[in-house]
């Protein structure tokens, strides 16, 4: 039980160090990124976040959290609470396509440079077509994983 808490413990840590550097580049994008290094930004928030899907979403790691699951009456409080959270976001993460994963989280990115130039010109129009496009795929998304919970 101590080996499967250690790993898990690890694997969190990795994912709350990916999760930090996320948040950095989009605070970057929000701030000073120059509007040329916005497009590589983009894809190493793409990278990123690919790396936090499949830590999140390995075999290893769904059948750890399975096997703690089924030890809860053993785990404190923090450490139950922990695995339920985590348990939660992981059917939420299956239920999204790898590629579409990617293709979301770098337009996400992308959109945030757009964005910023749209309000420091103030106007809504350079924005329009990136907010229609993050909408679309979000609601599709969003489409996909309904269905599949149903199913």
């Amino acid at each position: 039980m101590k080996k499967k808490l250690k790993k898990f413990e690890e694997i969190i840590k990795e994912k709350k160090l990916i999760d930090a550097s996320l948040e950095i580049l989009q605070w970057d994008l929000e701030t000073t990124a120059p509007k040329k290094g916005k497009e590589l930004i983009a894809d190493v928030f793409g990278y990123l976040s690919m790396k936090s899907y499949n830590l999140m979403t390995s075999e290893e790691f769904i059948k750890l959290v399975e096997k703690l699951s089924e030890k809860k009456e053993k785990l404190n409080d923090i450490q139950r609470k922990e695995i339920e959270d985590i348990t939660e976001e992981i059917e939420k993460m299956k239920k999204i396509p790898p590629k579409e994963y990617e293709e979301y989280s770098k337009l996400v990115a992308r959109s945030q440079g757009v964005w910023e130039e749209a309000k420091n010109k103030n106007d809504f129009n350079l924005f329009k077509d990136e907010l229609k496009k993050t909408f679309t795929m979000f609601f599709l998304m969003s489409m996909k994983r309904e269905w599949t919970l149903k199913n």
